[in-house]
């Protein structure tokens, strides 16, 4: 039996025992045991209510009610890692890594146990957060580690991107086609393909590969700054520079290594 059923028997157990015994009492001291049990319960768990609203505020684009309620779901004690880790991965996201890192040093100091994936995705975070504080041989060792135990689509772009990052190209090559077989039409694994591909001067492969993401109206700007790079060295500056201001137009990324500064120098170079 696993540690979740049995605890789940155990509970309904205590339910079952505690409230007989208050029923058989009187039946006041019952419906008082189950209204006051499920209200510790619930006092308890109330940081997924918080959790729920920020989470609401978040789909809204509401950064400051976001913060605020996930401020308010992990300053209760029994918030579970998950709820911490999802919140230092959106504070990364909005560029506060001093922040996310505090947050997620919560999971250390409260020696919060992980679950299911949480493993994987305190890796992750924790491994963003050392890149964005420069170590980025750091965060690569840490991604890399967690390849070994996990292996899924969001870890293959992450470390697949990284690895172009770090200017290892012949690595990201061998990686991103491991990646590629894993899950062909992976749009951000594609993109680290065809990126990889530019940086080796394997332009006609490139090629190929922005060719099938510009058909797919992509929504990330690398795919088409990388598509009018390739394109721009192989002699098509007209299209180069469309796909230029496609991707200025597109919205920049804290998690990305390309910045407007580079688009707009490219439109000035092609002007």
């Amino acid at each position: 039996m696993g540690k979740i059923t049995l605890k789940l028997v155990l509970e309904l157990l205590f339910i079952f025992i505690g409230s007989s015994v208050a029923f058989n009492y009187s039946k006041v001291m019952g419906n008082i045991f189950i209204i006051g049990y499920f209200a510790s319960k619930l006092f308890v768990k109330r940081y997924l209510i918080y959790t729920m609203i920020a989470n609401k505020y978040f789909k809204k684009d509401n950064l400051n009610k976001t913060i605020s309620y996930y401020d308010k779901a992990i300053n209760i004690k029994s918030c579970k890692a998950r709820v911490i880790i999802n919140y230092a991965y959106i504070l990364l996201r909005d560029s506060n890594v001093y922040k996310a890192n505090e947050v997620i040093s919560l999971i250390d100091e409260r020696k919060l146990p992980l679950e299911l994936n949480d493993e994987m995705n305190y890796n992750m975070v924790t491994s963003l957060i050392e890149w964005k504080n420069g170590n980025l041989d750091t965060c690569i060792n840490i991604l890399k580690s967690t390849y070994e135990k996990y292996k899924n689509t969001t870890l293959y772009e992450s470390l697949g991107y990284l690895l172009v990052v770090s200017g290892d190209y012949e690595e990201a090559l061998s990686f991103n086609l491991e990646a590629i077989k894993y899950d062909e039409n992976n749009n951000i694994i594609m993109d680290n393909l065809g990126e990889t591909y530019y940086y080796l001067g394997q332009y006609d492969k490139a090629l190929d590969i922005y060719k099938i993401l510009f058909t797919k109206n992509v929504t990330f700007p690398e795919a088409y700054y990388y598509y009018g790079l390739v394109l721009k060295n192989t002699g098509d500056s007209k299209k180069a520079l469309e796909m230029f201001k496609k991707s200025l137009s597109l919205k920049e990324s804290f998690l990305s290594n390309l910045k407007n500064e580079s688009i707009e120098k490219e439109i000035e170079l092609l002007k």
